[in-house]
């Protein structure tokens, strides 16, 4: 399948340290992983995104075309309960330790993971996934070894977008400069 990755780091492959780190700056909610696009310019959007701040007008930035793998992803729309087994067990099972986990607002996660308030941002297994990350419980290795990829979420407009829990099973096609393709776009070179 090919997807799409923006960034505002230039890299040769995806590792996980470095994704981390854009997880806890930039709030990402499906989990631990590598998140991708179908929709090429909603990528360019997150090449805005460094050190904590978004870059409004900065035009810098790389796009990265990828192959992702094929397999089975969670769907991130439906909720814990509807979710397929292994699955459905492996996130009852951390959502089950969540009590033990020591990270600030946990009360206040635990509440929007068990009510599901409304946010349009959020699902119920992205916050279960990102709480449990926060707290230092990893639940992607366990999802993996259940057969999962990843998580996926389809837009309204038709757009998919996915989180691979391993960055090895993303490769890059091809890697383009935000400047250089903005001026492509404009010379109608795209």
């Amino acid at each position: 399948m090919i997807a799409f990755h923006g960034s505002p780091h230039l890299f040769e492959h995806f590792e996980l340290p470095r994704a981390d780190s854009c997880v806890r700056v930039a709030g990402s909610t499906e989990g631990r992983g590598i998140y991708l696009t179908t929709d090429r310019a909603y990528a360019t959007t997150y090449a805005a995104y460094a050190d904590g701040n978004w870059r409004i007008g900065d035009s810098g930035g790389y796009l990265y075309e990828v192959s992702a793998p094929d397999g089975a992803y969670l769907d991130t729309e439906r909720l814990i309960s509807e979710q397929p087994e292994p699955a459905r067990t492996v996130l009852s099972e951390a959502f089950s330790r969540f009590d033990t986990l020591r990270f600030p607002q946990k009360n206040y996660w635990k509440f929007r993971i068990e009510t599901m308030a409304e946010a349009p941002i959020h699902t119920q297994v992205g916050l279960l996934l990102m709480g449990c990350f926060k707290g230092g419980l990893f639940v992607e290795p366990d999802l993996i070894a259940a057969g999962y990829v990843g998580c996926k979420r389809s837009r309204e407009d038709g757009a998919d977008e996915y989180v691979v829990f391993d960055p090895a099973q993303v490769q890059i096609l091809s890697v383009a400069a935000l400047l250089e393709e903005r001026a492509a776009l404009l010379s109608g070179a795209f």
